[in-house]
């Protein structure tokens, strides 16, 4: 590893000046079996990497960003689709193809063989202020394992990157800041200035060209025990981190709106909350709690939260704009772009319909009204099908010479065309995907039909 001012040299050049994205490249695999496409990304700068790669090393990853200044993930960040492992096939070509870098899961996603991934991030602020506490922790940390993994972010803080054995790190804002120091100023009571961050379980680290690997290899990350890794970030802990005020919850630390509340319903919602002002506050047992900015000692708050489908809000107290009880959003806001469920235009809503909306009726209870059938008064039109169509063996049967039959489909259903295959002319055939490709391919082969190029 370099020298402790080589590093803070770097950081410092990297916090002013960071490095820029690399477009994801797509290429058509001829040879590999496994998928129709290469696709390499260049992730922590000149590391590229092919995401086949990836899938074996057991990393959890998608595409992210349009662009090179564009590092946003997918809306759908939360939920239990990314507590399973994403690889090529979760996600379109058609995002691969627009990708600027990848994501990686970390946490559950990426386990491998019982150990879970986590990043130790120490923040540029922490260089900033305490150097030589923080590289002495990580020379610790690189020294106790044969193949670590250290990485220079693109704001030039370092993140040491490991798998523990049969630890999960909790996925709460509060035990992710692990390390911090209160600040408070006359504008913002709660500043605080973070310098250890802890990803795992549900959290996630964008890699991308903007990161360098200072040290190790992104597909083989060191695998380190409980007690090892914590021992000298603890000590650290113990130099630095001061206790929260009395007065202040731990929950108001965080007051960044995550990128995704779990669903495209929750995210409109979201962005309604921000548009009207409110802050975010955490995550409480499936319900997002927002506060109002001028609330004052921040008594009253406002739940936010779905349940099949539908978005609900309540207001925890009185003196905000939002009731008490239980209410869709669509009935307080009417700009939040979130379509209402509403019954069918021909469906009456019953008052046994609404007991057992309420739970007080079983649907067991409900007969449905029995089906009545109408004799329809059009005449049935008879269809001749003894005739065969024999426009394409009129054109085969012509003088004229044919280089070759451009289709849309297969030709399982063309006698005419299939007897011009087998009698050695050519098809073009333009298929939307490549899944219908192997198809075709597959009906050629069993009906003994030479494919010459894909």
């Amino acid at each position: 590893m370099d020298t402790i001012q080589d590093i803070l040299q770097r950081s410092h050049e990297r916090h002013k000046k960071s490095l820029r994205q690399r477009k994801t490249l797509v290429t058509p695999a001829l040879y590999n079996m496994g998928h129709p496409y290469h696709v390499t990304v260049h992730c922590a700068y000149k590391y590229p990497v092919v995401l086949a790669n990836l899938e074996e090393a057991n990393i959890s990853f998608m595409p992210i960003g349009r662009a090179p200044e564009n590092d946003r993930g997918p809306r759908e960040l939360g939920g239990e689709r990314f507590l399973k492992r994403q690889g090529i096939e979760d996600w379109g070509m058609r995002r691969w193809h627009d990708a600027w870098g990848i994501q990686v899961y970390t946490g559950i996603p990426s386990e491998r063989d019982g150990a879970q991934w986590h990043d130790f991030n120490f923040t540029y602020k922490a260089l900033c202020t305490v150097p030589d506490e923080i590289l002495k922790c990580l020379e610790v940390l690189i020294d106790a394992v044969p193949n670590p993994l250290l990485t220079m972010t693109k704001s030039g803080g370092l993140r040491f990157t490991c798998r523990i054995p049969d630890y999960l790190h909790s996925n709460s804002n509060e035990s992710q800041l692990y390390i911090y120091q209160h600040k408070p100023t006359t504008d913002n009571p709660h500043e605080h200035d973070v310098y250890l961050k802890i990803v795992g379980k549900e959290g996630y680290s964008r890699w991308d060209a903007r990161y360098e690997v200072l040290l190790g290899n992104l597909l083989d990350p060191p695998v380190i025990d409980k007690e090892v890794v914590f021992a000298p970030i603890d000590a650290l802990r113990v130099v630095l981190h001061e206790p929260t005020p009395k007065k202040l919850k731990q929950k108001e630390l965080v007051a960044d709106v995550p990128l995704s509340l779990g669903s495209l319903n929750l995210d409109h919602a979201k962005e309604a909350f921000v548009k009207r002002g409110y802050s975010y506050v955490c995550d409480q047992n499936g319900s997002h709690l927002w506060s109002p900015t001028n609330s004052g000692e921040r008594k009253n708050y406002i739940l936010l939260w779905e349940s099949e489908g539908v978005v609900w809000i309540r207001a925890t107290g009185t003196g905000i704009d939002v009731p008490t009880i239980s209410t869709e959003i669509t009935e307080v806001w009417d700009d939040t772009g979130i379509i209402p469920l509403e019954p069918p235009i021909d469906m009456s809503i019953t008052e046994s319909m609404l007991a057992v909306r309420n739970g007080q009726l079983s649907p067991l209870a409900i007969k449905r009204s029995a089906s009545l059938l109408n004799k329809s008064d059009q005449p049935i039109k008879k269809v001749d099908t003894s005739k065969e169509d024999n426009t394409d063996q009129k054109i085969f049967e012509q003088a004229c010479r044919i280089l070759g039959v451009i289709a849309e489909g297969g030709t399982e259903n063309s006698h005419d065309t299939e007897s011009y295959v087998r009698n050695g002319g050519a098809t073009c055939l333009n298929l939307r995907t490549y899944k219908n490709a192997e198809k075709l391919e597959n009906q050629y082969e069993n009906r003994n039909l030479e494919l010459y190029q894909r």
